[in-house]
This record gives structure tokens, C-alpha cells and sequence, in this order.
């Protein structure tokens, strides 16, 4: 079964707002907010989505 790492998400999502073509401005906030969160998410052990969780950003 395969499984996407959340930087994976994130990367992919940051890809999805730029074809939308967001504003460089909204790209790159996007980029740092979720950099922090990825990194959060490592730190808690959370690598992957299926370990993802509502309650992960409720804390966050």
C-alpha cells in the first residue's frame, strides 16, 4: 500500500496553488506556514497522512 509523507502533501499543495496561479506573495506564505508545520509534525512523529489527524493542527 502506498503512503504520502506529509511534506510530500505539502509540497503537492503548493503545486496545486500555483497552477491556480496564486500570488507569489500567497505562494510563499503558504510555503513557510507549512515548512513550520511539517516540521512540527516531525517532531510529534508524524510523518506520514494516514497519521495525520484534526486534532494534530487543533494543537499545532
Amino acid at each position: 500500500m502506498a503512503f504520502l509523507l506529509i511534506r510530500e502533501a505539502s509540497k503537492l499543495f503548493i503545486e496545486d496553488r500555483e497552477f491556480k496561479n496564486l500570488s507569489p506573495f500567497t505562494i510563499k506564505t503558504y510555503r513557510i506556514t507549512l515548512n513550520i508545520f511539517c516540521d512540527y509534525c516531525v517532531l510529534k512523529g508524524i510523518v506520514e497522512i494516514d497519521n495525520f489527524s484534526p486534532q494534530t493542527t487543533k494543537v499545532f
